[in-house]
């Protein structure tokens, strides 16, 4: 009997260990970015909900795609590590 109990709590420990939030994660999130790269889409894009941010590295150097809801009000931008803005 106390075999069951114990496979039982720990079939539960784990099956709430390896709980996912509702959404799958995908991607990157802005809280992850350098600050100067969050501080950088704050500045262009105070009020844009971010749909997607993707890391690049281009030459060398770390590039974030961030991608907006509204693309006409806030089109996509790329942002180095550094926080500059990239053409």
């Amino acid at each position: 009997m106390k075999i069951y109990v114990v496979c039982a709590a720990l079939t539960l420990g784990l099956i709430a260990g390896c709980r996912m939030d509702d959404a799958p994660r995908i991607g990157t999130t802005i809280s992850e970015l350098p600050p100067a790269v969050q501080n950088t889409v704050r500045n262009v894009a105070p009020n844009g909900k971010i749909t997607d941010i993707d890391k690049e590295i281009r030459s060398g150097r770390t590039i974030y795609e961030i991608s907006f809801a509204e693309p006409g009000i806030n089109p996509k931008i790329h942002v180095a590590a550094d926080g500059t803005i990239v053409k």
